[in-house]
Formats: structure tokens, sequence, C-alpha cells
């Protein structure tokens, strides 16, 4: 269970609960799985950022995700919607980024979580480019 404010509630293919049949999260617990950063082009803002979190991969192993889960589904504070293959945060060092220059991201822009996508350092997978995989203000991930 979380020391703090619950910031992420994930449910669906797990093998790992810690709140009857889902996973709640503070920040603090997120952080702990060890921090990461890189710089990236926001696709949005056309600039160059210093976002810092953890590894999906990482989150993936905590929550013990079922073999045969094939899809996240983030959903948003605003209830934007977006699925990501499994595969793709497996393979890749997609960041569950909580900070952002520094800062950490509050609900009222981009927080409490994003998702980034390390486009600049794969060109080969061309769909990280796509806005349609940027997600922030992550609030739920349904493990499918």
């Amino acid at each position: 269970m979380p020391n703090s404010e619950p910031i992420l509630k994930v449910t669906g293919r797990l093998g790992n609960t810690n709140q009857d049949d889902h996973i709640i999260m503070d920040r603090q617990t997120i952080e702990s799985l060890g921090l990461v950063e890189y710089s990236v082009l926001d696709l949005f803002e056309q600039q160059n950022h210093i976002f810092r979190g953890v590894l999906m991969r990482d989150l993936l192993d905590l929550w013990q995700v079922d073999s045969q889960a094939t899809t996240l589904n983030l959903k948003a504070l605003n209830d934007y919607n977006i699925q990501v293959p499994i595969i793709w945060l497996k393979q890749y060092p997609v960041l569950f980024a909580l900070q952002q220059d520094g800062e950490n991201m509050q609900s009222d822009y981009r927080g409490p979580a994003m998702l980034v996508f390390p486009y600049q350092h794969f060109p080969s997978v061309s769909e990280f480019a796509e806005e349609s995989y940027w997600i922030w203000q992550i609030a739920e991930i349904n493990v499918q």
C-alpha cells in the first residue's frame, strides 16, 4: 500500500496486487524502482525536455504482468485513452516519466505521469514518433 497520495491505479492481468484485485501506487513507490532520464524532442512543444522516471519494463516486472497479456490501455485524467503494445515496453526503454526538466509534473499540465517514447534513439520504430502514442496525466493502466 502507498505511504502517500496514490497517483496510479493498475488493473487487469496482474500477478501481484496490493489492494483487492488491483495495484495502487504513489510517487515514492514508483520512483523506488530507479530513476532514468533522457532528453527527448517534445512532439507538441517542438523543444527538447529532460524527462525522468522509471522504465515501463520495470513496472511490468513489478506488477508481474501475465505472460499472455499483449496490450496496456492507459487512461488519462481527462479520460483520453490509448493502447500500447506490451512488446514495445519490453523491447525499448519507454519511460513512465514523473518529472520534466527537474520538476515533478503536476496534474494541471502533464502530471502526475507521462509516457515518453525514446523515438530519437530508435528511428527504425516509426510508431514512436506518432503523437497518438503520447499520453500524459496518466491515472489508470489496464493490462489486457
